[in-house]
């Protein structure tokens, strides 16, 4: 199903807002946050995120691969905002846990890697993700080769 497809089919059973069903922390909450994500409503899908991760972390614990792909949407939901300075601490938290759950070639692993390097550049801090992305760059060429866009 397309994005916008999607948000609207999630928005039309769920409201608009969303946040109510976020507290159990299901499948059905997480994926309503990825449609408000995908529609670029990046505020809207802020507090139904951290409700998700909430929910996740208290019923399958922190490092759940649910709960940690929770955290990562809030982490790129975060970023997407401009809230560089909250998505930074809680990706940098992140990384580790998700690289020994996932495994340091995994795609969300490397999204990770990657929208830390955003949130550290749209910060100023180019000389640390430039130190991150020279690292990133060649792990993400062998694993999604070298012609697709991510490494491009």
């Amino acid at each position: 199903m397309k994005p916008l497809l999607a948000c609207l089919f999630l928005l039309s059973t769920f409201g608009t807002s969303a946040a109510y069903t976020a507290e159990d922390g299901g499948p059905k909450a997480f994926n309503a946050v990825v449609a408000l994500h995908s529609a670029g409503k990046f505020t809207a899908a802020e507090k139904p995120a951290r409700a998700v991760v909430a929910a996740r972390t208290k019923e399958l614990g922190a490092e759940a691969e649910d709960t940690l792909r929770a955290r990562l949407l809030l982490g790129k939901i975060l970023q997407d905002e401009g809230k560089n300075t909250q998505a930074e601490p809680l990706l940098r938290e992140l990384l580790p846990s998700i690289t020994r759950v996932l495994g340091a070639e995994h795609r969300e692993t490397l999204l990770c890697r990657s929208t830390l390097c955003d949130a550290l550049s749209e910060q100023g801090k180019h000389a640390e993700a430039e130190k991150e992305l020279r690292t990133l760059i060649p792990l993400e060429a062998k694993v999604f080769g070298p012609e697709n866009n991510r490494t491009l």
